[in-house]
């Protein structure tokens, strides 16, 4: 007989650092918002390596691009520029460390895995296909100011000892709360088990992209302008968000603002099959309208 885990604060950012080892092919619809400029998206993905999105008559095919990165010689430091082209494994060639219900406790560094899926149109895209910003954050950066602590020059990032991964050779970065999180329950959204929570970012919070966070706000605007308020500050901040996470896959389903916010804070996914099998001509590159 399975047993069910009961959803708290850990499981719940467990859960949300999972989702690249969940599942491997899904289909879902992306519901557009009511200022967005295209309507529902009709998604498939495959393999985490192909996409195929049917919106407003629509079909476009996007693929996976191998990041180019290499690492100095010396000095354990990346570079685009300069130094040795390291190969980044894809997740599913890399065992995380799990927890006693079979949920990621600590994952890889993104500096030394490739988690990047297929794209559609911005990183909210990537975020919601992995969201693991709502679970950790920068540990750079203060909790509660978000100011990022300035280190003496060749000082590592805060780091996991012993090191849980030492083959990737890169550090794990220590783990920070990238929100905070309450009212945490199950709750069965459209006929699938989800987890909820109500997240509000911590000054830590590391969205993929800052331009298309999650959970848009103060402290992603910062982001995007180099720390400093956004112009014409103070916005129309939501005061937090209820998110919700698809058990069976780690996807983000929902992200609704709690107190204000435009229309493009919110958003809203609906997964219809899981890991199911599509023959490649179904993927072929085109774009064209029916």
């Amino acid at each position: 007989m399975e047993i069910t885990p009961r959803v708290d604060d850990a499981r719940f950012r467990a859960l949300a650092r999972s989702s690249p080892w969940r599942w491997s092919s899904v289909q879902l619809t992306w519901h557009g918002s009511e200022d967005a400029a295209k309507g529902d998206a009709l998604a498939w993905v495959r393999d985490r390596d192909v996409l195929r999105v049917e919106v407003d008559g629509e079909v476009h095919v996007e693929r996976h691009r191998p990041p180019a990165i290499a690492r100095y010689t010396s000095g354990g430091l990346w570079s685009r520029h300069r130094g040795k082209r390291v190969h980044l494994p894809r997740p599913r060639e890399v065992e995380p460390v799990l927890d006693a219900d079979g949920f990621v406790a600590v994952r890889p560094s993104r500096w030394a895995v490739d988690y990047e899926d297929p794209m559609w149109q911005s990183y909210l895209w990537i975020a919601m296909l992995d969201p693991v910003e709502l679970a950790d954050g920068e540990p750079s950066r203060g909790l509660v100011t978000g100011v990022e602590e300035e280190l003496p020059v060749g000082t590592p990032v805060p780091a996991i000892e012993p090191e849980p991964f030492p083959e990737r050779g890169w550090p794990t970065d220590l783990q920070v709360p990238g929100t905070w999180l309450a009212d945490v329950r199950e709750e069965e959204r459209r006929g699938r088990r989800t987890w909820w929570a109500r997240a509000v970012p911590t000054g830590a919070y590391d969205p993929r992209c800052s331009c298309c966070p999650l959970l848009w706000g103060e402290v992603s605007g910062r982001l995007e302008h180099d720390g400093s308020p956004p112009p014409n500050a103070p916005r129309d901040y939501p005061q937090a968000y209820d998110v919700a996470l698809d058990v069976e896959t780690g996807i983000c389903v929902a992200v609704d603002p709690v107190g204000g916010g435009p229309p493009f804070a919110r958003h809203d996914v609906t997964i219809h099959e899981v890991d199911a099998e599509h023959p490649e001509a179904f993927f072929a590159p085109r774009r064209w309208r029916r």
